[in-house]
């Protein structure tokens, strides 16, 4: 039986996103980490009664420190709800299960919406490195 909840690679990244037909939810954590370690279980359950709608992965920070830095993310356990490749909602810390659950629902819903009705911001700046 195939994992439900699979690991992204940072080399993986921008061909997952931008390729993703579902919308994505992705677990940004520490494998030292006491509150991730505890969200696995919540997190495995609700990728298993979600799988058909949507696909759900992990990222470990140790691997790649920018990628979490460019999606704000302080802290783990932290929870990113994607839609066409764009974050939609974040979650942060060792939730209840049933906040994660409304998020996954609440993304179903409204994420189309909320991924076509925003203006992205460019923050290059260049000779400021």
């Amino acid at each position: 039986m195939p994992k439900i909840v699979k690991e992204i690679e940072a080399s993986d990244w921008s061909t997952t996103l931008e390729n993703q037909i579902k919308p994505l939810m992705i677990m940004f954590y520490n494998p030292l980490c006491p509150h991730c370690q505890s969200m696995d279980s919540p997190f495995s359950t609700h990728a298993n009664t979600f799988k058909e709608k949507i696909t759900f992965m992990k990222f470990n920070i140790q691997q790649n420190q920018q990628i979490p830095y460019f999606y704000g993310v302080h802290s783990v356990p932290t929870f990113i709800f994607f839609c066409h490749g764009k974050p939609i909602t974040i979650l942060t810390g060792e939730i209840h299960h049933s906040i994660l659950k409304h998020t996954l629902e609440d993304g179903l819903l409204h994420g189309r919406e909320c991924a076509d009705q925003r203006t992205e911001i460019n923050y290059e700046f260049a000779g400021y490195i």
